[in-house]
């Protein structure tokens, strides 16, 4: 039941998704919406940003957007992105969110998001296939731990008995 539920809510937000990206695509403006990213796009995108499209301290992204032909939302989420990338031990987080004037507490929710997706696609290994003999392994080692508890039971209700006498209970 509870399956069949979100297997519909996900069909149905599946559905908003796709009619509000064609919407976005009949737009002139936007007309790259949710399409793939080139490495060239990237290169590009982070070429204005070393080129002086910041001004005042912040990012044009209404320019940067007409230029790509793609909503200000997802040219953020590639900066974001691009600048995820550059991190190792000579980039800092805080030295790229200073120079790509982006919020540390953005990106660092950001970082977040990427870290728990990596962790959803871990690739699953496929050569530890289970087999019959696994399961039949596992059931006997399952036995075995039921029958010991079991045998701890007993050893409990008999020193119970033995109290309720002690006790005259």
């Amino acid at each position: 039941m509870l399956i069949s539920f979100l297997n519909i809510k996900m069909n149905m937000y599946n559905t908003d998704m796709y009619s509000a990206m064609q919407k976005l695509r009949e737009n002139p403006e936007t007309i790259n919406a949710g399409q793939r990213w080139t490495n060239e796009d990237d290169k590009q995108l982070m070429e204005m940003l070393n080129n002086n499209i910041i001004t005042k301290n912040t990012i044009d992204y209404h320019t940067i957007s007409s230029a790509f032909k793609r909503t200000v939302g997802s040219i953020k989420a590639r900066i974001q992105l691009n600048v995820y990338n550059m991190i190792d031990e000579t980039n800092t987080i805080e030295d790229l969110c200073n120079k790509y004037h982006l919020e540390l507490t953005e990106m660092n929710i950001f970082i977040d998001k990427q870290k728990s997706k990596k962790e959803y696609k871990k690739p699953v290994n496929k050569s530890t296939k289970t087999t019959i003999d696994d399961i039949y392994n596992l059931l006997i080692s399952y036995r075995t731990d039921f029958e010991e508890i079991k045998q701890s039971i007993k050893r409990i209700n008999k020193k119970l008995k033995k109290l309720e006498l002690n006790e005259g209970i």
